[in-house]
């Protein structure tokens, strides 16, 4: 997708209430309302794409000002969004009551100031807003210096607890700010540097011993945990901190701003975790709950379709159900067309699943779609996979290919890119680029293949973490295939057959 209009973007997030508020939010507006032709326009425009709406906003003829109009139009919608929300935020009343508090103490109505200020501390404290405490408290204190008024002798030492608070999250939310920048772009944790830049975090006292002072701390102190493990592959500690994080979150909805939001992270991470430790029916049982995830934010209930989609198409994958999986696609495809959201990842299992049913040519077109979206904000490992991916279909559909070399050293080159690649993928990238053409005839490709399958194996036996590459594409599986010239799909159901 080419860069997104900010304006059409912010109009396409609208849920219908707050189109119905912003149409009445507008009509209090007196004067000429041009800028409402923008709105209609764009609004009955299915893309936010800068290239379609500039020519669905050309088409608005005797317009003048359209960069005027369109600058109005924004800032109306962010003050109608404001209004419509400010009861519902917990945010938005604690700012709204900490400055009535200040008009009041400014008039010098200490009394009054005070009752306001403490209800916004009891708010504060009851969701866990720390952002907010230490203002509110402060300004409290402030009340304890005026000439006619004394509101909490235990100021001081309520200002040094809520400073402690603070101190106490912002320690957790760094490490895992630095936890989540060490392996960024990538999923899993790709050399022993990244291994031991995340170990050395993990030594910090504070992850050693839970010593979390708010629920907000221990959410993050979960959350970088589950990391940690994840990224390292052991997906049974990373269950378990998830499992953690999950009860913490169902015990205390009130302290979280936007539960929804929090609830649909654990949820998506919890079911990566259970299909990777082969717990496919807790999985199924935990997309359904997670498609139950409702909330007022239309982009987030988009994001948790999709992942929801992904999820299930992953569970199909593991379980070789190839053929099934191709029903799904058509529905889900029908359905994402009317949303906009990050299908990169899905797409790639779109791929993977018509691989896997045989059907190459379906599988090369999502191929292309993955390949052409822009690679600006978008994991790294996950386009190697559908690089790899797209270089065996087209070997697939015709080992004779005789593109497939440079298929192969564009792969190559894309690969060199990026700091760090598994070494079993350089064996794949290599096979295509340097070794396949040596094999003329079908016993000598076998025995390629046996070759592959031996040095692939003895690099998993040495270094377990590249194991993880099997998550992505079961490459073993597809290099039995060749060798024992049978079925894909029926190999990896047999695989899933003998685990359980």
């Amino acid at each position: 997708m080419d860069k997104k209009d900010n304006l059409a973007e912010l109009i396409h997030s609208l849920t219908k209430a707050e189109k119905r508020y912003f149409s009445t939010f507008a009509n209090r507006e007196k004067g000429k309302k041009n800028y409402l032709q923008v709105f209609d326009a764009i609004r009955n425009t299915g893309d936010p794409d800068k290239s379609t709406i500039k020519k669905s906003l050309s088409d608005l003829h005797g317009l003048k000002d359209l960069h005027r109009n369109k600058a109005y139009l924004h800032s109306l919608l962010l003050d109608s969004l404001h209004f419509q929300h400010s009861e519902t935020s917990i945010a938005a009343r604690l700012y709204k009551l900490t400055h009535v508090a200040r008009i009041l103490f400014d008039k010098a109505l200490y009394k009054q100031a005070y009752v306001v200020i403490r209800k916004a501390k009891k708010i504060a404290y009851r969701h866990d807003r720390l952002n907010m405490l230490p203002e509110i408290v402060g300004f409290e204190g402030s009340l304890n210096i005026s000439n006619d008024f004394r509101s909490n002798p235990n100021t001081t030492a309520e200002i040094l607890k809520v400073d402690r608070l603070c101190s106490n999250y912002n320690q957790y939310l760094n490490l895992a700010t630095q936890v989540g920048s060490s392996i960024i772009n990538y999923e899993i944790a790709r050399s022993k540097k990244q291994k031991a830049d995340l170990d050395k975090i993990m030594q910090h006292p504070i992850l050693a011993k839970k010593e979390t002072l708010s629920v907000t701390a221990e959410y993050a102190f979960y959350g970088i945990w589950f990391f940690y493990y994840y990224t390292t592959s052991n997906h049974s500690m990373a269950h378990k901190s998830l499992q953690s994080q999950l009860k913490l979150i169902e015990n205390n909805k009130e302290k979280f701003e936007n539960k929804e939001l929090s609830h649909y992270r654990t949820m998506g991470n919890l079911i990566l975790c259970q299909i990777n430790l082969k717990k496919y029916k807790e999985a199924f049982l935990s997309i359904e709950k997670m498609k139950n995830i409702r909330s007022s934010s239309k982009s987030l209930n988009e994001y948790i379709l999709t992942n929801s989609y992904t999820s299930e198409l992953d569970l199909y994958i593991r379980l070789g159900w190839f053929e099934e999986g191709i029903g799904r696609i058509k529905n889900i495809d029908i359905e994402l067309k009317m949303i906009q959201v990050d299908t990169l990842v899905l797409y790639t299992n779109f791929a993977y699943i018509y691989f896997g049913a045989g059907r190459y040519r379906q599988a090369l077109d999502w191929l292309t779609k993955v390949l052409n979206i822009q690679k600006t904000s978008v994991r790294q490992d996950a386009q190697s996979t559908a690089r790899i991916l797209y270089l065996i279909t087209r070997f697939e559909m015709d080992a004779a290919d005789i593109f497939l070399k440079n298929i192969a050293q564009s792969t190559n080159y894309f690969h060199k890119k990026i700091k760090y690649l598994f070494r079993s993928e350089k064996l794949i990238i290599d096979f295509f680029y340097k070794e396949i053409r040596k094999y003329p005839t079908a016993k000598e490709l076998r025995s390629a293949f046996i070759k592959l399958r031996k040095n692939i194996t003895e690099l998993f036996e040495k270094y377990p973490e590249e194991k993880a590459i099997l998550n992505n594409f079961d490459i073993l599986s597809w290099i039995n295939s060749k060798i024992e010239n049978r079925s894909f799909a029926k190999l990896v159901k047999e695989k899933v057959t003998h685990a359980s």
